[in-house]
């Protein structure tokens, strides 16, 4: 029996809230992750911040798609690949196969974002992706682009925040599962997931105290009596 888009998606949030219920907080991420389920927005910026673009980048890429959205969530995506260009080119230097795959990744990356931005943005993002690529040595590319700097970094976070918010209040449809979406019904999920999940669950039932004192003055009984009670055995 096929299973609709809404009725997947249910199922993968009850999931989710069940292994949250349960503490396993790396299957829960690598469910959300995977099952585009969340994006935790905390998460993100923290990658950002510490300048792991390539990590950054595949995680936001499983949310935003390959090739982004509207302007501004590809504006949003394009901070952090092209800070990821730049880095690829930074290694070396021109010349090297660094190099070549920078050109390479900006073709296939960086270039679909360029395409979905308004026309001002998008002619200045194309300016610098150029003479990121063509036009500047290493010592440039170290001095305009620091990378090792925490203030640098911290600038580049805010701007995607800001990239963000924009598609975030256009009611942008890539946005509809992150976090402040998902956190405002996570205990009605939590709920719905209990009752889903209450009939494959059979625990013992607990045997109460006064029934437990009867069960033992009932066995002393019996021995005395010279009887033998092995149901009564615990």
């Amino acid at each position: 029996m096929a299973i609709d888009g809404q009725s997947e998606r249910v199922i993968l949030r009850r999931m989710y809230a069940f292994l949250k219920s349960r503490k396993l907080d790396a299957t829960a991420y690598t469910l959300e992750h995977e099952a585009r389920l969340k994006l935790d927005l905390c998460h993100a910026v923290k990658v950002i911040s510490k300048g792991r673009w390539r990590k950054a980048d595949k995680y936001l890429s499983s949310f935003f798609g390959a090739k982004g959205g509207t302007a501004s969530s590809s504006a949003a995506l394009y901070v952090v690949r092209f800070q990821r260009m730049v880095g690829a080119l930074k290694q070396q230097g021109q010349g090297s196969g660094s190099h070549a795959w920078a050109v390479r990744y900006y073709r296939r990356k960086v270039t679909p974002l360029i395409d979905n931005l308004s026309l001002t943005d998008s002619v200045a993002a194309l300016a610098d992706c150029v003479t990121a690529l063509f036009h500047s040595d290493l010592a440039t590319l170290r001095r305009k682009y620091p990378d090792d700097d925490d203030e640098y970094r911290s600038q580049r976070a805010i701007e995607f925040l800001g990239h963000y918010r924009q598609s975030y209040q256009q009611g942008d449809d890539l946005f509809l599962c992150t976090q402040d979406t998902m956190d405002d019904n996570l205990v009605r999920v939590w709920r719905a997931a209990a009752l889903g999940l209450r009939r494959y669950a059979r625990p013992r039932e607990r045997l109460s105290a006064r029934f437990i004192a009867e069960l033992y003055l009932l066995k002393r009984k019996c021995i005395r009596s010279g009887g033998y009670a092995p149901f009564l055995s615990f």
